[in-house]
């Protein structure tokens, strides 16, 4: 049986954007959603939570949102492994100046999946805004590597931990 990675992309996006406009804060939102805009190539999600989110909403099994996703080049795989995910040291604040660390299991998902479900199925016709979520810069070297011949984590995506004031914040004077 042949399996049609489009339809299924389609339905996947349809299902994203649904949730979207139900709950809003499910796309974006460091701790609340499970993916967040890193920039303008990328969002960064929770790996297998956002696949195990998006079957769970489409009724698809998690392992075959991974595949279409993959298949399709919207989830970025290490290419020698085929493996879609690595841990990272992320960073985000976590109000009154602080800053909330943790390294989690993530994956790279193409920007223009969720922009294109947001634009066709939401009506949504800014890509959203990049979240506030960042990768520890010692962690760039993983990054890089896991991403070899694609596009490159834009350096604002990156946080140096021995920086100790942020004066600005990236997502808006990176636009």
């Amino acid at each position: 049986m042949l399996v049609d990675y489009t339809s299924l992309l389609e339905e996947l996006q349809k299902a994203l954007a649904k949730r979207y406009l139900e709950q809003p804060s499910f796309l974006n939102v460091p701790v609340r959603s499970t993916i967040m805009r890193l920039d303008q190539f990328y969002f960064l999600a929770l790996y297998p939570d956002f696949p195990a989110v998006l079957g769970k909403i489409t009724h698809i099994k998690t392992e075959t949102v991974s595949e279409v996703l993959i298949r399709t080049g919207n989830l970025m795989v290490r290419r020698e492994q085929r493996r879609p995910s690595l841990r990272l040291r992320l960073v985000w604040p976590e109000g009154r100046g602080r800053l909330k660390r943790a390294k989690l299991n993530v994956c790279f998902i193409h920007a223009g999946f969720i922009d294109r479900a947001l634009l066709l199925y939401a009506q949504r016709q800014e890509p959203l805004p990049f979240s506030e979520l960042r990768i520890e810069a010692s962690d760039r070297g993983f990054v890089s590597h896991f991403l070899a011949n694609k596009a490159e984590v834009a350096g604002f995506a990156f946080y140096d931990s021995s920086q100790t004031t942020r004066r600005h914040r990236p997502a808006e004077s990176a636009r």
